[in-house]
Formats: C-alpha cells, sequence, structure tokens
C-alpha cells in the first residue's frame, strides 16, 4: 500500500535488490518531493475555497477577493549546503536573508526590516593605479 501511496519503490523498499542505485532512489525521491508541492497547492486551494471565501460570504464580503494562502515547502539540506546557498542567493542573485532565519535551522525568508537584513561579502576596493613617472631622455 505504501508504494502505491508515494508513488515509488525503492523510497520505501529496496530489500533483495543488493542496494538499489543512488541515482535511481534520487529519482524516486524526486518523486516522493514532487507529491509534497503538489498537497501544499491543494491545501492553500482547498483554505481559499473551503475557508476563507465561505467566511468573507457570511460576513458580507463576497465581493471581496479571497486572501491567499502560500505554504512554503523546503527541502532538507545539510547546514553546511544551506550556508553555501544563502551566500550565492545573498552575493549572486542579490536576494536578501533573515539572519534570525539564519539562526533558526539556516533556513531562507525575507528580512523583517533593514536591521535584519545581511549585508553579504564586503566589496573590494579596486587597487588604485600607481602613477607612472615618465624620465626625460
Amino acid at each position: 500500500m505504501s508504494k502505491r501511496v508515494n508513488g515509488s519503490t525503492l523510497a520505501n523498499d529496496n530489500a533483495g535488490s543488493a542496494g538499489a542505485s543512488y541515482a535511481l532512489g534520487a529519482v524516486h525521491d524526486s518523486v516522493r518531493w514532487e507529491a509534497v508541492e503538489y498537497d501544499a497547492g491543494r491545501i492553500e486551494t482547498a483554505f481559499r475555497t473551503q475557508v476563507f471565501r465561505p467566511f468573507m460570504v457570511f460576513n458580507g464580503l463576497a465581493n471581496v477577493p479571497a486572501p491567499q494562502m502560500k505554504i512554503q515547502v523546503v527541502r532538507d539540506l545539510a547546514p553546511n549546503t544551506r550556508i553555501d546557498v544563502a551566500t550565492k542567493f545573498i552575493n549572486l542573485a542579490g536576494g536578501k536573508v533573515s539572519s534570525a532565519q539564519l539562526s533558526q535551522e539556516l533556513g531562507f525568508r525575507e528580512p523583517t526590516d533593514a536591521a535584519d537584513e545581511l549585508p553579504g561579502a564586503p566589496e573590494k576596493m579596486p587597487a588604485t593605479p600607481t602613477p607612472k613617472t615618465q624620465e626625460n631622455t
């Protein structure tokens, strides 16, 4: 039953396979991740249509758009990988990362204010050219 629900086999059982292929395991893990993302989307839609919208209609707000719910799902990463990703996100993509969030599992979210924003690596100053002297001949 777990194989049918999960949609893959290597993520659940590789007994007798003499150590299933790592690449195939990664593919099956990807299937599981897609299911997690799909479930998050379904829950967002269900809350909008089954909770938020009826609540708004009941309170006389039928012509107001229902609020959107966004569930953030993040793959587990090793701490050093999170730091590498955060560094690239900040310094290469120009993103902002919350220092409070980094101190809590090294995840990502927008800073709460400018004081919460990490500055990234300091910029290197360009080398000043040394003036060339010309000798009179």
